[in-house]
């Protein structure tokens, strides 16, 4: 405590009493008056209590204050009880409540003391005589409404003592919660005795109990509030006193005068004294010895205060105070002494920290820590005191005590700390205490065990080390089950300690009982030799235990024990020695590192890989159970188990029925897939020396396992199946028969290496016959044939090269081998008989293959006139052939002449007559083709005659016909005469008809022929496969009908070709003809243009309204003619005005199909339409009419609307579009925002309002859907032609029509300020468009809206004050277009995560926050159904936009109720609540609503677990209305209750609680598996990349069902963004997983499509994918698979392409995989060969990115020592001297200080490594 003085009141003496109350200190004087004292210790209220009188007692509690005191005109004490919260108005006093006398007895007697209880329920006084008064239900009476001042309830006499004063009451309230038996007391103090009376509960109003015989002064008894005791102060000491007696005593000898408490302190004030220097208080000698004038001083009087802390029992203060005390005061916990002099003194309490300081330097630590646990310090705290005590102690030479001390430190200081201070041998019984101790606790390392260990081994203590290593430790259960013991060290680090020392029998005991199988059989093969216990052990481990092992010792086992470790193996590959044990899930890797799949050669393999070390490949060997007869239960659910039990105490908190909890599952339980058996190919390579064995082992596995046997003599042999056999039959799960071809690929190879060792003997012919069985049953047993004919090529078996030849139809290549055997066997005089020789074969042969294979006649002809003697000995098969092909019309005459000619064997007599006979037949043919072609020729000239003179308006038609051709009857008028020479009565024609219906029906299939072709060239992959099945045939036919000149669609830039200069062009369609004009008129132009009108409106008002006709003029090739008129701007106008009407009429047409449906859009954009109207819009004169101006913008906005709906449609998902349809859509879009394009139609925004208003509109469909801020950066600072020519002198000025020059804007202001010109203007729908255009504009561009928020000038308001006073607009559009630029606005004008709230100025200057504006006005929007869901609809989506990302938003939104609000609303709208007359009205309408409703509801809770946790509890539950969304049969619904999960599975604890209860993440996987939306399916992975993290519970049950191979799925989806999502769930998946769990995601996503992803287009895509490979490179043995599986050529080239990327965040993870792998493998030796990579690092070392450059730096470091050589050739020390000269310039990095000091340290650190190495 410390002391300040302050001056008080004057008439100090005239105090009476003070209390210290929750209102202010009141203080009473001897006049009757109380005052309330402030902060500043003046009066605040004062007033008149008892007049004429005085006080002599005040209590308070709750703002009710009792005062007891006397008046002149009355005898009796008076009570009065005063209200402090409220006050009287007129007199300013606390309201009176209630006023009587008190009179005990009959005779009035003085007050000595009184007792308020907290409740205000008791009341007691106390008198001098002895007597105690108490009221009962205090409170009631006083809030009971009466108004009497008299109406208190009757008092109760309870105690009468007449010879012993009351000096003391006090209540003890009842425990807070109350607990069974708590009692309401009222201690009774007196001169002699403390009594205890029950003042409330059972047993109460009995005579008082006397507890304790020790009496007080008055003053000196007071309650303690902490302990609930009275408190009696004697001289000689302290008295604490309960309920059922004395409790604690405490010595503190001295007269006392006053007794108070406040919280655990004691105040004591001892009565006026004059102090003197022998005083046996050291304050008060202390106190004279200070003084200047001692004597002086021991004549004045003084009082002592002292303050004693109760509950650490040490004095906390004591002074002392001249003249005597007054009083104490207290307000709250500051303590005020008044002394009679008029001085106030203030005592301070010292801090904690201050207190502590104090004790350490008096060496009082257990004090110390006693007042720390009492003053809330946290157990960090707490150990550090005990660790200065320690060393306290260690200095004064107390190991034993010190190390008691460090003890207590363990899990808040560093072992390490302790253990250095205990290592030496005289302490070495103190430092195994503590490291037994850390072992106990579970917190010790493997380096501590180590110690420990060593400890033990190197004193040969081998009984403690027995205790140590084979004590029953405690053991975890889950589930109320027994599990494994649970060791207090690391098992690993004890197996290796042991093992080092020699102590095997200790490391295997360890390795067997914690299932350390591969530590356990590398000691038993290694050290001990024990290689039979060895196998034992593998064979009782189980299947999936013994395949990883004897991947790794087999070879061993083999060398030694061949018969046995064979048989292990069959009975392991067959699935038939270990009964049911195999249990491993199929998706479960066996071993790190696996053979590869490919059915190559395997002896070759092996002979290659003889030389191998035997721990090449690593394994993993999961936890399994030594006991042979138990179930071997390898896989998953013993991980999950154990993971359960040890892993997850710090997430679950002890809570083990929720840790050990299963999740949930379904009510059907799928039938378990079979069981995986091992495939043998993995332990092929094992048998490199034992080929007897490794074909014992390849016939019994195939035997046991398939069923299949061969014979020696031929054929195959079917074993029966038995019960074994059908657990391995080929429907095991996974087994897709790769296993069973490589088995008979290398038994083939087996027998012929076998049969070639020895050639002579009966073995060699039986060898050889099998392997000629296995070729020629190729059913029963499959075998690549690739394969074996490579093997019996290299063993030159001849029998089998021919027999796969024929299965593999290479008969060419049996027809050349006989060629070969021809001219390399000379012709022997017994075998020159015909038929035998080799040529008779080839003749054979050709006989049977031939007629299916025609182009072996070639072949074979060239065979046979290759010499003479052959052409000699077969002339006549020579001839045959020749005849056979002129047949069959196989070669060509010129190609047998070639044949013949390419050598001087053949002669031409040899062909003379065939030559002859086919070259008259060509004539024939040649004759007869030239006069069909004639024929046609004259037939088109005459068709064109008679087109010409139809077409000539200057040469008449004459008609003779008399009959018509309908009814034959005689034709009359009126008549109709057709081109065609038909006639027909007009009343035989039908309405409207004008084509001949005779001719109609000739010409109809003519057009549909037409459309057949039209539509089949829109078919090209139709085209393409017919072009593979048929070749040059096809293509051919594809000329013929026209379908390789069918034009699609081009796209033009704003200087397109224009029309070609021809008099007509007519492109007819079903129902108008539309002409195209020359570019000057003439005469018979203008009757075409009329015509051309007349069909254009005529198509207008057919397909408006018409979706179906609409695709009709798409599909009819009618948009090309369009797109025609469109662009042709050169049409002399003034005189040929029909031509401008043609024009507007085509632009509505365009308009109007744009409307249709997305595909005409499309349809429209491939034809260049855009393109069309942006040049005609540019190169539109002047003068021309507005009408054509506003229906050009009107068509571009129309196709720009379209094309924005298809690629960010957003009021909800509506179809889903091909990826070929959004990029066509992206360009289209794309090429309106181009800079070029806003030269086109910006100027337009100065145009009148119809025409404005369209742009406006476009820029907003525009803008709305395109996420880059690049094009609203662009528009922003967009100027008018004119004014950017202003800004260079010397330029001339060129004013368009619509361009009005005038003095420049401001950079970034042109278009917001027509924009906002726009809203004044008072159109509805010119305001709609400009709010909804700024509010486009201003998103995502920071620059713009921070404008719109602040006024141009002092006498303006900000734009948005102007934009959100359309809020209150009559149009509701108008004021959701309002809401929707206002969020967007303010959105983009508030810095990212500043907390900060954004604010402008209303029009009268005061602050305006505009986020809550919003929010309560989409409050009133969302909240308004008499608008329609429509109208809410905007309003959440709105909401939606306002609060993304935005934790303040989302704060303000959650106060104002809209959670509780649009859980309602979904709750409302929910199909299974929404009643059947409250269906939609529009067909979506409500699916729509409860899509926004759950996109508002995402971006609320997507960062606040605050929020979630609300939404959570609330009613109804949103839970089930979410379980309910993500059933809809509604795309949108399911896709925004998905985004809701997302929010909620952000939150560890809704993972661990709501997640698994109410079946949400199981949900969502059931939904990725099923799901087809690919929208739907990218959230479904956001939802997956939470749930598969390491804290998650459901992790383990989402590995086991397959969610690594759905996410490998959609990995080939095709889409990028599903791509990336699913990279970045795996990517998840590996982050801080166990080894065994990162080979089991890797193998099921396969190293091949892992590369593919490295190396993907999308560069999001490929920086996931390096995240993901470098969460798996944490360890030497991940690293190792890793770069053995892609190759580390692969492996290198992605480093680099990832180093030289142009994204930072890319670079930076590349380098740090680099890292990884340089850390933990030694590449050394590769990276001389690989110096791109060092070279890109050493050029992306110039990075400005801090994080980039820091890793690179990092990874510099960790290469220096191994390769620094090869740095210093690649010049890596004057790059890092140039980095370093550039950061100690203070060149700014882009970071923080604290940044640039890391990144200089790092680089100094690199090149001091790189000197050091040089050196």
């Amino acid at each position: 405590m410390s002391t300040a003085s302050a001056a008080a009141p004057a008439n100090v003496p005239e105090v009476t009493t003070t209390a210290s109350s929750s209102v202010g200190i009141i203080v009473a004087d001897v006049h009757g008056s109380l005052h309330l004292l402030g902060g500043n210790f003046v009066p605040v209220h004062s007033w008149v209590a008892h007049q004429s009188g005085r006080v002599t007692h005040i209590a308070e509690e709750r703002g009710i204050l009792i005062s007891v005191g006397e008046e002149d005109a009355i005898k009796l004490p008076l009570l009065k009880i005063w209200d402090l919260e409220h006050f009287d108005k007129r007199t300013g006093s606390p309201l009176l409540l209630r006023s009587i006398k008190i009179q005990a007895g009959s005779k009035p007697h003085p007050v000595s003391t009184i007792a308020l209880s907290e409740s205000l329920s008791h009341l007691a006084i106390g008198f001098g005589d002895g007597s105690v008064m108490v009221y009962r239900n205090l409170d009631q009476s006083l809030f009971s409404g009466s108004t009497s001042l008299t109406a208190l309830p009757k008092p109760k006499t309870i105690h009468e003592s007449p010879a012993e004063p009351i000096t003391g009451l006090g209540f003890r309230e009842p425990s807070v919660p109350l607990k069974a038996g708590d009692l309401l007391h009222l201690f009774i103090v007196t001169t002699n005795r403390v009594l205890c009376y029950i003042a409330g509960g059972k047993g109460s109003g009995g005579p008082p109990l006397v507890v304790d015989e020790v009496g007080c002064g008055l003053g000196c008894a007071v309650m303690d509030p902490v302990a609930r005791e009275m408190i009696v102060a004697r001289d000689e000491a302290i008295y604490l006193c309960g309920p059922e007696g004395r409790g604690a005593c405490y010595a503190y000898e001295g007269p006392k005068s006053r007794l108070l408490t406040l919280g655990t302190y004691v105040i004591i004030v001892s009565p006026p004294f004059f102090p003197a220097p022998s005083n046996a208080s050291a304050t008060v000698r202390n106190f004279v010895a200070r003084a200047p004038d001692p004597t002086t001083v021991s004549q004045q009087d003084i009082s002592k205060v002292t303050i004693f802390d109760l509950e650490n029992k040490f004095v906390a203060f004591s002074g002392p105070f001249r003249e005597g005390v007054r009083d104490i005061m207290y307000r709250g916990d500051e303590i005020y002494v008044l002394t009679n002099d008029g001085s106030l003194f203030h005592l301070e309490e010292k801090s904690t920290a201050v207190k502590l300081d104090t004790l350490f330097r008096q060496s009082r630590y257990l004090l110390a820590i006693n007042l720390a646990r009492s003053s809330g310090v946290d157990e960090s705290g707490i150990a550090d005191i005990h660790r200065q005590y320690g060393d306290h102690l260690y200095l004064k030479g107390d190991d034993d005590g010190a190390m008691q001390q460090y003890v207590r430190t363990i899990g808040y200081l560093q072992p390490s700390y302790v253990i250095r201070k205990f290592l030496d041998a005289k302490r070495i019984n103190n430092l195994t205490l503590f490291l037994q101790e850390l072992h106990s606790r579970g917190l010790a390392n493997a380096d501590h065990t180590t110690l420990l260990l060593n400890t033990y081994t190197k004193l040969k203590d081998v009984a403690r080390l027995d205790a140590f290593i084979k004590h029953d430790h405690q053991k975890s259960k889950s589930n109320g089950d027994a599990g494994d013991d649970d060791p207090p060290f690391d098992v690993d680090t004890g197996i290796r300690v042991c093992r080092q020392a020699g102590y095997f029998e200790h490391a295997v005991y360890l390795a067997k009982k914690y299932r350390r199988h591969e530590e356990y059989l590398r000691i038993q093969m290694e050290d001990a030799g024990n290689l039979k216990e060895a196998l034992t052990y593998i064979r009782e481990l189980g299947p999936e235990a013994a395949e990883t092992n004897l991947v790794r010792y087999g070879r061993s086992m083999l060398s030694r024990l061949p018969d046995e470790t064979t048989e292990l193996l069959i009975d392991l590959c067959s699935g038939t020695g270990f009964g049911t044990a195999i249990s491993t899930p199929p998706d479960r890797p066996s071993s790190p590192s696996k053979p590869s799949n490919r059915d190559a050669s395997y002896l070759s393999y092996l002979t290659k890989n003889r030389l191998s070390s035997l721990s090449t490949d690593a394994a993993i060997v999961p936890a399994g159970s030594s006991n042979p007869s138990a179930t071997i239960t390898e896989g998953p659910p013993q991980i999950s188990h154990r993971r359960s039990a040890t892993g997850r105490r710090s997430h679950h908190d002890g809570d083990s029925s929720r840790a050990g909890s299963p999740p949930p599952t379904n009510s059907t339980q799928p039938n378990p897939p079979p069981p995986r058996i091992p495939s043998p190919r993995q332990y092929f390579a094992h048998f490199v020396d034992h080929l007897e064995h490794f074909q014992r082992f390849l016939e019994a596995v195939a035997l046991n396992r398939w069923g299949q046997k061969v014979v020696a003599g031929g054929g195959s042999d079917e074993a029966p199946a038995k019960e074994s056999q059908l657990l391995a039959s080929p429907k095991t799960y996974h087994e897709d028969g790769s296993d069973e071809v490589a088995v008979w690929n290398t038994l083939i190879e087996l027998y012929l290496t076998r049969s070639a060792q020895v050639p002579e003997s009966e073995d060699s012919t039986g060898l050889r016959n099998k392997a000629l069985a296995v070729l020629q049953d190729d059913t029963t047993f499959p075998y690549d044939r690739t394969h074996a004919l490579l093997v019996c090529s290299t063993n030159h078996f001849i029998e089998g090269l021919v027999l796969l030849w024929e299965k593999m139809g290479m008969y060419e290549d049996i027809l050349r081998f006989w060629m070969d055997k021809e001219f390399e066997t000379p012709i022997q005089p017994e075998t020159a008989h015909d038929g035998a020789r080799p040529s008779d074969q080839v003749l054979r042969h050709l006989k049977t293959y031939g007629p299916a294979h025609p182009h072996l006649y070639l072949l074979v002809l060239r065979f046979l006139t290759s010499s003479p003697a052959l052409l000699t000995r077969h002339t006549t098969d020579i001839m045959a052939i020749l005849e056979y092909v002129d047949k069959e019309k196989i070669i060509p005459p010129l190609g047998i002449v070639q044949v013949l000619s390419r050598n001087d064997v053949a002669s031409v007599g040899l062909v003379k007559e065939w030559l002859m006979r086919r070259i008259s037949e060509s004539r024939d043919e040649i004759a007869a083709d030239k006069k069909v072609i004639d024929a046609y020729r004259t037939e088109t000239k005459a068709k064109l005659q008679e087109v010409a003179d139809l077409s000539d308006p200057n040469n008449p038609r004459i008609f003779h016909v008399t009959r018509c051709s309908s009814c034959s009857g005689p034709l009359d008028l009126p008549a109709v005469h057709f081109m065609c020479k038909h006639s027909y009565h007009q009343r035989c024609l039908q309405e409207h008809e004008t084509e001949c219906p005779n001719c109609a029906r000739a010409h109809g299939l003519v057009k549909e022929i037409r459309r057949d072709n039209a539509m089949f060239a829109a078919q090209q992959d139709l085209f393409l496969a017919n072009v593979k099945e048929t070749g040059f045939e096809a293509i051919a036919g594809g000329f013929g009908k026209a379908s390789m000149c069918h034009q699609r669609g081009r796209r033009l830039l704003f200087t397109p070709v224009h029309p070609t200069c021809v008099a007509v062009d007519i492109i007819t369609s079903a129902s108008f003809q539309m002409a195209v004009p020359t570019s000057r008129a003439t005469d018979g132009d203008y009757e075409t243009a009329s015509n051309t009108l007349a069909s254009l409106k005529s198509l207008k008002n057919t397909v408006v309204g018409d979706p179906r006709k609409k695709k009709d003029v798409v599909y009819s090739d009618t948009i090309p003619g369009l797109v025609e008129w469109i662009l042709n701007t050169e049409v002399d106008t003034e005189s040929f005005e029909p031509f401008q009407a043609i024009r507007l009429e085509v632009a509505s047409v365009v308009s109007c199909l744009s409307n249709a449906s997305p595909q005409t859009t499309l349809e429209l954009v491939r034809a260049s339409a855009i393109s069309a109207l942006m040049h005609a819009l540019n190169e539109l004169p002047e003068n021309d009419a507005e009408e054509l101006r506003i229906g050009l913008c009107r068509a571009l906005r129309s196709i720009v609307s379209s094309c924005s709906t298809i690629l960010d449609p957003r009021t909800g998902l509506k179809e889903d579009f091909s990826t070929a349809d959004r990029e066509d859509a992206r360009q289209a879009v794309e090429q309106v925002l181009q800079a070029k394009a806003l030269d086109v139609y910006l100027p337009l925004l100065s145009q009148p309002d119809l025409v404005s208003t369209g742009i406006a509109e476009m820029l907003h469909m525009g803008l709305s859907c395109w996420d880059s801020p690049s094009p609203r950066n662009v528009i922003t600072e967009w100027l008018p032609l004119i004014e950017r020519e202003s800004k260079s002198p010397g330029t001339i000025l060129r004013n368009r029509g619509w361009e009005t020059a005038g003095r420049p804007e401001p950079a970034g202001s042109w278009v917001s300020d027509r924009l906002l010109k726009l809203l004044a203007t008072g159109n509805r729908k010119a305001q709609e468009a400009a709010l909804q255009a700024l509010g486009a504009l201003a998103s995502d561009n920071s620059n713009l809206a921070t404008a719109l928020t602040r006024p141009a000038s002092e006498k303006m308001v900000a734009p948005l004050w102007e934009i959100l006073t359309y809020t209150t607009s009559r149009f509701p559009s108008v004021r959701l277009a309002a809401c929707k630029s206002g969020c967007c606005i303010v959105r983009a004008a508030k810095p990212p995560k500043s907390k900060v709230a954004l604010e402008i100025c209303r029009p009268n200057g005061s602050a305006y926050d505009p986020a809550l504006t919003l929010i309560l006005l989409l409050r009133t929007i969302i909240s308004d159904d008499g608008m329609g869901a429509p109208y809410q609809t905007q309003g959440c989506h709105m909401l939606a936009i306002l609060v993304a990302d935005e934790r303040r938003n989302q704060e303000l939104a959650s106060q104002f109720g809209l959670l509780s609000l649009l859980l309602n609303h979904l709750h409302t709208n929910n199909p299974s609540t929404l009643e059947k007359e409250w269906a939609e009205d529009i067909p979506g309408t409500q699916s729509r609503f409860r899509e926004a409703i759950l996109i508002s509801l995402a971006s609320l809770t997507l960062h606040l677990d605050n929020l979630r946790r609300d939404l959570l509890f609330m009613t109804p539950s949103y839970l089930e209305l979410l379980m309910a969304a993500l059933d809809d049969s509604c795309v949108g619904v399911r896709y925004a209750a998905c985004q809701c999960a997302r929010a909620l599975s952000r939150s560890v604890d809704v993972l661990r609680t709501s997640a698994i209860d109410s079946g949400l993440g199981m949900k969502l996987w059931h939904m990725l598996k099923t799901e087809k939306d690919r929208r739907v399916q990218v959230v479904l992975l956001m939802c997956m990349t939470n749930l598969v993290l390491d804290f998650s519970p459901l992790r383990e049950t989402l590995l086991e069902q397959g969610v690594i191979q759905r996410m490998v799925e959609l990995i080939d989806n095709g889409d990028e963004s599903v791509t990336r999502n699913a990279v970045w769930a795996i990517r998840n998946t590996l982050y801080h997983c166990t080894l065994s769990d990162q080979m089991l995601v890797l193998n099921q996503l396969g190293m091949e499509r892992l590369h593919r992803i490295l190396i993907h287009p999308d560069s999001k895509v490929k920086q996931q994918a390096i995240i993901l490979v470098r969460n798996t490179t944490t360890s030497s043995d991940s690293c190792a698979f890793v770069v053995q599986g892609l190759g580390r050529e692969r492996i290198f080239k992605v480093l680099k392409d990832g180093i030289d990327d142009s994204d930072n965040e890319t670079a930076q993870q590349s380098a740090s995989l680099l890292l990884n792998l340089a850390q933990e493998l030694e590449y050394s030796g590769e990276f001389p060969e690989q110096k791109e990579v060092l070279v890109s690092m050493r050029n992306r070392l110039s990075c400005r990115d801090p994080s980039t450059r820091k890793a690179i730096l990092e990874t510099i470091i960790a290469l220096s020592l191994s390769c620094w050589d090869l740095l210093h050739e690649l010049g890596f020390p004057s790059a890092l001297k140039e980095i370093l000269h550039e950061m100690e310039m203070n060149v700014s990095l882009g970071g923080d200080v604290h940044e640039e000091n890391v990144l200089r340290d790092l680089a100094r650190t690199a090149l001091l490594g790189s000197r050091s190495s040089l050196l």
